[in-house]
């Protein structure tokens, strides 16, 4: 998906598009597939997600936000539903488009929205507070307040843990349904990056050109200091742990791409330049290969033998 609000499908073996739609008269903000990868869902600056047939880049049905910009889409983990996040609203679709719950507004601009990988719940950050819910009630059923401007969250996949990256140039970490948090400050810029291992051991954060990678193992990050991987002097743009192996990947605004092994050393395992800013970084499913989006519209798809 890119800003001029265009859709693509491309083929990994050769590179060929499949398709190239407008799908956004202003701009894309989001894009996520579903769990069965027969259905697309994209956010927009028009103000309405739509609801994609994958393969063919038919619009199936469109999902109004509530405000003029949508700013994030997601599948839940099972592609049964939809979350939709525009302004102050969070509306809640079904995998056919019909609406099926729409969250009071939040006294806040909405910032991110996330879903638990198993439990049925999903999170809603917000200025000063962060909420879970549950499809099926349109109240939260636990809150975390902080004053602060949080700007990303991450859960990790066994759910224990909510990680913010914030205005402050700080990760904060709220322990589910306990009244523990952990803060992590002392970052160059504002932290947009986070990105969890799949084992929920590793938590990669990125708020300036280094990334710092926090172990949760034994008895967890408080009072230790992260492992920091660095490949180049520009700002850190995209970061990706693989969905099944232990490979981080790092984007720079520079265009530097590198891999590491962060459980293993500090040592850059494979870098490259790919010659303009990384947007996005993406692993295949069986993570094999490395999807790079980025920012002079170009997508680049890198074998990866490392495991």
């Amino acid at each position: 998906a890119t800003v001029d609000g265009h859709v693509a499908l491309i083929d990994a073996e050769d590179g060929h598009t499949i398709w190239h739609k407008s799908i956004h008269r202003v701009g894309a903000a989001d894009l996520h597939l579903s769990a069965n990868g027969e259905r697309l869902v994209s956010a927009g600056h028009d103000g309405v997600a739509r609801l994609l047939a994958t393969h063919s880049g038919d619009v199936l049905a469109e999902l109004p936000g509530g405000a003029s910009w949508v700013e994030r889409a997601s599948f839940s983990p099972s592609g049964e539903l939809i979350l939709v996040a525009a302004g102050k609203h969070v509306r809640l679709f079904g995998c056919s488009g019909e609406l099926l719950l729409s969250l009071p507004d939040a006294p806040f601009t909405v910032s991110d929205i996330a879903w638990f990988h198993h439990d049925p719940c999903f999170a809603v950050l917000t200025y000063g507070v962060l909420r879970v819910f549950v499809p099926s009630a349109s109240a939260p059923v636990q809150s975390y307040e902080w004053k602060g401007s949080m700007l990303k969250l991450a859960v990790s996949p066994n759910g224990r843990y909510l990680a913010t990256g914030n205005q402050d140039c700080s990760v904060h970490l709220f322990l589910t349904g306990t009244t523990k948090d952990l803060e992590m400050s002392g970052y160059p810029a504002k932290v947009r990056l986070l990105s969890w291992d799949h084992q929920s051991r590793l938590l990669a954060t990125g708020g300036g050109a280094a990334c710092c990678v926090w172990d949760f193992g034994g008895k967890g990050p408080a009072g230790s200091r992260p492992v920091t991987l660095s490949a180049s002097r520009s700002m850190l743009s995209a970061l990706a742990f693989q969905h099944q192996g232990d490979l981080l990947a790092s984007g720079n605004v520079d265009g530097t791409l590198a891999l590491w092994l962060p459980t293993q050393d500090e040592a850059v395992r494979a870098q490259g330049t790919l010659g303009t800013e990384i947007s996005q970084l993406a692993w295949s499913p069986d993570d094999r290969r490395l999807a790079a989006g980025c920012a002079d519209g170009s997508v680049r798809c890198v074998s990866c033998a490392l495991r």
